[in-house]
């Protein structure tokens, strides 16, 4: 929430801890540079990741939103994020939002040599199997045409929709993509569910659009 995230520059990183204990905690944060990859059609959620930059760069961190658009292929911004990567003076901490975090493992997994400089991994409300929104979409002519015409529109290329459905990010898991990934890198998931599945399409639906394009929660 955004509470939570403005007691970060109280200089405590975790409040359970002793001052001098966030002072350790916070010096070995300064080892890292911090690098945020934005989520689906994010560009227009306005505040989006206001809130967690200024609040690690409060605290004297540096951290940087990537210039990322996304409703670009992951393949695209995975050549942005692998440029930051290697560019980057310190060990980088890569934190992605929705499809963000795809475009994170994306960079990964295409360009193993970054690995190394890679500290850790945070993937936020990112749809590793795949959003049941994209599959709906692209099973229903109207709505497969539409989709279409939008990322057409934006820029962008109608595959990024495919990418992904559950279809898609399913079987990339099985054939084992991020294997090596998730061996070599410390990656750590946050995501938010409901107490159970809601057989209600609209709600589900809308769920699944929070699960995409909300931060503060």
């Amino acid at each position: 929430s955004t509470a939570s995230w403005s007691k970060l520059s109280e200089q405590k990183l975790d409040p359970a801890l002793s001052a001098d204990e966030n002072k350790r905690l916070l010096q070995e944060a300064q080892k890292y540079n911090y690098f945020f990859a934005r989520g689906f059609m994010s560009e227009w959620a306005p505040g989006y990741m206001v809130n967690p930059l200024q609040a690690l760069r409060r605290l004297g961190l540096r951290a940087k939103a990537l210039p990322i658009k996304g409703v670009d292929s992951s393949e695209k911004n995975a050549q942005v994020i692998k440029d930051y990567v290697l560019a980057s003076d310190k060990p980088a901490m890569l934190w992605g939002h929705s499809k963000g975090g795809i475009d994170i493992l994306e960079a990964l997994r295409l360009y193993p040599e970054i690995r190394a400089k890679v500290a850790g991994v945070v993937l936020v409300q990112s749809p590793y199997k795949g959003t049941p929104i994209a599959d709906f979409v692209l099973k229903h002519k109207p709505l497969r045409w539409l989709g279409t015409a939008l990322m057409r529109s934006l820029g962008s290329e109608p595959r990024v929709i495919y990418e992904l459905t559950e279809h898609y990010r399913q079987m990339q898991i099985g054939l084992g993509r991020y294997d090596r990934i998730f061996a070599e890198i410390p990656v750590y998931t946050v995501a938010t569910a409901t107490g159970k599945e809601d057989p209600n399409l609209a709600a589900r639906a809308l769920l699944t659009l929070n699960r995409l394009m909300g931060i503060d929660h």
